[in-house]
């Protein structure tokens, strides 16, 4: 579990506003998509049985913009909110020997193991560093001094606990199979409901 030898010392780097903003809102974003494809599925097959598209295109259409409406300023509020400045101060930060040890413009130290890091990725060219499912330290991935420097930090810092983004084909499969059925169960249902609207 990326039980460290080597000792990186990075170059002093900062986390801006705007870098904080742009993770934020395409991090809610990724994770919106699949919700928001699976209630277009829906709505699809709600319009197939009630023939009715207008109504459900257009709660699809609305749910998204509510969405995006809501991430964008969320995200904007939490980046440039001058409580939150603090978190985007300039630091200088090192690894070694299984520690990290964070020292920041106005001072603060922060150090422990890094245990204490369960997960990490790279996202919008950052390495996200995940203290919860949530919670996670950012490091630029421009930061590094070398290509072999930055590679060391993947391979003896972060280890197995670095997850590549890759093709999500689980997820892709149960959403075709779940588009699949519930768009069969709504051309089945559909000559049900003419008839019923037929008699009403």
């Amino acid at each position: 579990m990326g039980g460290a030898q080597a000792m990186i010392a990075l170059d002093e780097f900062e986390y801006p506003a705007k870098d904080c903003f742009r993770v934020m809102f395409w991090a809610q974003f990724m994770n919106f998509l699949w919700h928001w494809s699976y209630l277009t599925v829906v709505m699809c097959a709600a319009a197939i049985i009630f023939d009715d598209w207008m109504i459900f295109g257009t709660l699809s259409v609305l749910v998204a913009m509510a969405f995006l409406l809501t991430a964008y300023c969320t995200g904007r509020h939490y980046a440039y909110s001058k409580a939150n400045s603090i978190h985007f101060q300039k630091r200088e930060m090192t690894f070694e020997t299984g520690k990290y040890h964070v020292v920041c413009e106005d001072g603060t130290e922060s150090h422990g193991p890094l245990s204490h890091f369960h997960k990490a990725d790279i996202f919008c060219g950052y390495y996200r560093l995940f203290m919860s499912s949530m919670t996670f330290y950012p490091i630029p991935v421009s930061v590094f001094r070398s290509d072999e420097e930055r590679l060391c930090f993947e391979t003896e810092i972060l280890g197995d606990k670095l997850k590549m983004q890759a093709i999500p084909w689980k997820k892709i499969f149960v959403f075709l199979l779940v588009t699949a059925l519930l768009l069969g169960l709504a051309f089945v249902l559909r000559p049900h409901m003419c008839c019923v609207q037929c008699l009403m």
